[in-house]
């Protein structure tokens, strides 16, 4: 939040709003104060199992009913995932009994132990009429709540380094709706993504109805590529219908900018367009953000797909003695993505507090 003493001139509350959500489109910030929030004395966790992962959404305003302070949903493909590097499986195994399909992972905080403790029986006891649970596994100590957090950060990693060239990849990830209608939301997406023979990842913040929903379409085919308009425009419309945002964390950026006028109505995006005239007339600042956007996979790295398109040949850079590369073009590119995957996986778990030790997801080339 950006905040400037009251007297000063030209001063109003709304203008820091405006400025903070411009996503750099409006003005250039020297200086910035931002508001801090006290770090609780205690926290614990409470996680809940389930076998079917609409089960788990259907639950949550029931759980946000005993005041927690967090909702993290962990979805199938993310545990599966998890149990599958020695590490976390290892992580896993020491705080969650089984092998759910699902887990809802719900913290409370406080000023004392007692705080916590008495949110985590408010939840055991609602958690016992919740259709669906499996088993309620409190995690309280600071080493428990520490391997879930880890797991939990390190799944973003972890599916990015998934084996073949299918990504879970972030386009309607940023999407809130009322938790309410969270389980028919997803109901949709899912049903829709698998009309196009493309299945779908999620998990994150359920709580706050933001669930980071990813496809998993293979970006070297043209063809999936093409799905993703398409998907991002029927999850558009399902979230407007809700009154949800459609950038509820992340930002429009170049992925949903040109989203814009049809979710928000020729008119708000007519003064949107006024707003940035004002600010940047000569249309300096991040231009095609937010408004005036191209298409969202303009933008995407080109992926040579024809069999006799011109392609890079390391045999151009050979000299007399021929360089002994046994990967073709196309086994470099898959490599090169993959690297780029575990190191977001590996600078994650070690931000968790994961040091040096410990693995990422094998590559596979």
């Amino acid at each position: 939040m950006v905040s400037r003493p009251a007297k000063k001139a030209g001063y109003h509350p709304a203008l820091q709003a405006l400025i903070c959500g411009s996503e750099g489109t409006l003005a250039i910030m020297t200086a910035i104060t931002v508001n801090l929030v006290p770090r609780p004395r205690h926290t614990g966790l409470v996680l809940l199992h389930f076998d079917d992962l609409y089960a788990a959404l259907e639950a949550v305003p029931e759980v946000l009913a005993t005041g927690p302070t967090a909702v993290e949903l962990l979805d199938t493909l993310s545990l599966t995932l998890a149990h599958g590097v020695p590490e976390y499986a290892r992580l896993l195994e020491s705080v969650v009994p089984g092998r759910p399909n699902g887990l809802l992972v719900v913290e409370y905080s406080g000023e004392s132990e007692a705080e916590v403790r008495a949110g985590a029986e408010r939840l055991g006891r609602r958690a016992a009429r919740l259709p669906g649970v499996g088993a309620v596994t409190p995690a309280l100590g600071a080493a428990q709540q520490a391997a879930v957090w880890r797991v939990r950060k390190v799944s973003l990693g972890l599916l990015s380094s998934m084996k073949g060239d299918m990504k879970p990849v972030p386009f309607i990830e940023d999407a809130a709706v009322p938790v309410a209608d969270l389980p028919a939301y997803v109901r949709q997406i899912e049903a829709y993504c698998a009309g196009l023979d493309t299945p779908i990842s999620y998990y994150a913040h359920a709580g706050a109805g933001c669930l980071h929903i990813r496809p998993l379409i293979n970006t070297r085919s043209a063809a999936q590529v093409a799905r993703m308009p398409d998907i991002a425009r029927f999850a558009a419309s399902l979230v407007r219908a809700t009154g949800g945002a459609l950038s509820s964390e992340h930002g429009d950026g170049r992925t949903r900018s040109w989203l814009n006028e049809s979710f928000h109505g020729p008119e708000l995006y007519g003064l949107f367009r006024q707003v940035k005239r004002i600010f940047d007339p000569h249309n300096r600042l991040n231009p095609g953000i937010i408004v005036d956007a191209g298409p969202m996979t303009g933008h995407l790295r080109p992926i040579v797909v024809a069999p006799d398109a011109p392609r890079l040949s390391f045999a151009d850079y050979e000299r007399d003695t021929p360089l002994p590369l046994r990967w073709s073009p196309e086994r470099w590119g898959r490599a090169a993505a993959a690297s780029s995957a575990r190191w977001r996986c590996a600078t994650a778990r070690a931000s968790a507090g994961g040091g040096r030790a410990g693995r990422c997801a094998p590559a596979s080339w």
